[in-house]
């Protein structure tokens, strides 16, 4: 009796491990499936009890690989399933970083309304409208300000979203961000401010800077003004503009961006 007993309890768990690695095996490639925007797969899969909040080695779901290829369609369809908006990979990254860093406008939408949170750092300490800008995406940073982003949070180097268009040379992100009411003089870890990073090849961006306050003849923690770096970059006509201290060209704003500060 003991004996069937036992047979009994070592057939269920055979029975038990072979379902768990046939779902295992069909999560695992969701993901591939979700890049792919691939609906008709992923759905398949499901089918074969398919996880679709299922993790890979990097920690990214299935609403990651839809997220960061643009997939709008999937991401809905994931959606859809009730999947969590807010899952972290290895690096701490959610959907909303990817989509962000990317520019896909309608993931964004979507995982926003899914009440994806808007803020929330990644193990670096970037938010998702540090990568939008970073990434030359105004369009994406627009749509995270107006779901309350917050311009002012800081990385784990101290750098503002305004750091990261100035250091990036991206003028659309920085106009866009200074209509928003970001802090023009905030400084990182290194005491440096966006004009600094701005000095470093980027001329209108300076200019830009320079018409919302920017002081230009702020020092770092080593004792540089931006002029020491449009020096170092060659850049005469930048240098002698930081050394007076006022910008010779401002540039018109983008009317696009006009209404951003709220009224």
């Amino acid at each position: 009796m003991r004996q069937a007993h036992l047979f009994g309890v070592a057939a269920l768990r055979v029975l038990c491990d072979s379902s768990s690695e046939f779902s295992a095996s069909a999560s695992a490639a969701l993901y591939g499936w979700a890049a792919r925007g691939r609906i008709d797969k992923l759905t398949m899969l499901l089918d074969q009890r398919g996880d679709p909040n299922f993790q890979d080695s990097g920690g990214r779901t299935p609403l990651h690989a839809a997220s960061s290829n643009g997939q709008d369609e999937t991401v809905d369809w994931l959606l859809s399933k009730a999947v969590s908006p807010d899952s972290l990979d290895h690096r701490q990254r959610r959907p909303l970083h990817l989509a962000a860093q990317g520019g896909y406008i309608k993931a964004l939408a979507l995982l926003l309304e899914a009440r994806a949170a808007v803020n929330g750092p990644d193990e670096r300490g970037q938010e998702p409208l540090h990568l939008a800008v970073q990434a030359g995406m105004p369009e994406a940073a627009y749509m995270l300000l107006m779901s309350g982003a917050d311009s002012e949070k800081a990385d784990s180097s101290g750098m503002t979203a305004l750091h990261w268009a100035a250091f990036a040379g991206h003028l659309s992100c920085t106009e866009l961000l200074l209509t928003s009411g970001a802090n023009v003089h905030v400084r990182d870890a290194d005491g440096e401010t966006p004009l600094h990073w701005a000095s470093r090849g980027h001329p209108q961006v300076s200019y830009a800077l320079l018409a919302f306050g920017a002081d230009a003849h702020a020092r770092d923690t080593d004792g540089r003004k931006p002029a020491d770096w449009a020096r170092s970059q060659g850049d005469s006509a930048l240098e002698a503009v930081l050394r007076a201290g006022a910008p010779e060209e401002m540039g018109a704003q983008r009317a696009w961006i006009l209404d951003v500060r709220p009224t």
